[in-house]
């Protein structure tokens, strides 16, 4: 399931925590595993903390992960191709349409699972 949270380019390591928390930890529960590009701000005391707390693994690099298979990509893929079109007229209203976009896309059926990701996480 997508969620398409709008974000300052440049987060402290405390907000980008409060932002998993309130946006995706109070609906689907705590990960075992989060899976990052490598990328230096995971690596961060914050964040090593708050997985050693909970007991998740932080995994960074996808080479190592084959099961992820492009999955994240594609969705932010789709997304920037569907902001293009809803903001075509103004550039500066595109936080708006991202609650829409993002049920758009969960209610979306791939081929190969047949299922929306709605029908898929919540059954």
């Amino acid at each position: 399931m997508a969620h398409f949270i709008r974000t300052k380019k440049r987060l402290a390591d405390s907000d980008t925590v409060e932002l998993l928390v309130d946006y995706l930890v109070c609906y689907h529960g705590l990960p075992h595993v989060f899976i990052w590009k490598s990328d230096r701000r995971f690596q961060s005391d914050v964040w090593q903390q708050l997985c050693i707390r909970f007991s998740i693994t932080l995994a960074m690099p996808y080479a190592y992960y084959p099961e992820n298979d492009g999955r994240k990509e594609r969705t932010i893929q789709a997304l920037e191709q569907t902001l293009r079109t809803c903001i075509q007229y103004d550039e500066h209203d595109w936080e708006h349409p991202l609650v829409a976009l993002a049920l758009a896309y969960n209610m979306t059926c791939p081929s190969s699972t047949k299922l929306s990701s709605f029908r898929d996480v919540i059954g």
